[in-house]
């Protein structure tokens, strides 16, 4: 058996609950800030570092936010937050703390990249090549324009 039959096994296996969301999402990322995350109102909050730019808060978000309805297919929205200290010509080159943002439900990721997450489900390798693979700087971009609010930090 191939170490992917044991990932499709997991993921198949999970079953959204307080603890199975927790334990899922501290697997993927050891950015993913447990005590700032509410699984009640579906937040999943990201730590400070996990990305040092915008286009980096994009794409984060998007391959999050696909990852956490691929994991938990009763799961039909959800709200990711990452933190980012900007320091670049927008913020005329002072550490600024922003707040990223998007709060999308799982149909319209699907219709804006035209894709169907339960066959990113049923197997890892559709997972790698058909989402990971294919995501361009172009639909990173798009996905953050469109979804993606920034707050400054209060």
């Amino acid at each position: 058996m191939s170490v992917d039959y044991f990932f499709n096994q997991n993921i198949k296996g999970l079953q959204l609950s307080k603890s199975e969301f927790f334990k899922r999402n501290k697997q993927n990322t050891s950015y993913f800030d447990e005590h700032k995350s509410d699984y009640k109102k579906r937040i999943i909050y990201f730590k400070e570092g996990f990305a040092n730019s915008e286009y980096f808060a994009f794409k984060k978000l998007l391959e999050n936010s696909v990852r956490v309805f691929r994991d938990f297919e009763q799961l039909n929205n959800i709200k990711l937050i990452i933190p980012v200290i900007k320091c670049d010509f927008t913020t005329n080159y002072i550490e600024k703390e922003s707040l990223y943002f998007c709060d999308v439900s799982k149909y319209e990721i699907e219709k804006f990249l035209k894709t169907n997450i339960s066959y990113l489900r049923d197997d890892i390798i559709n997972w790698r090549k058909d989402f990971l693979e294919a995501i361009s700087k172009t639909v990173v971009q798009d996905f953050g324009n469109k979804y993606v609010k920034q707050l400054d930090s209060l």
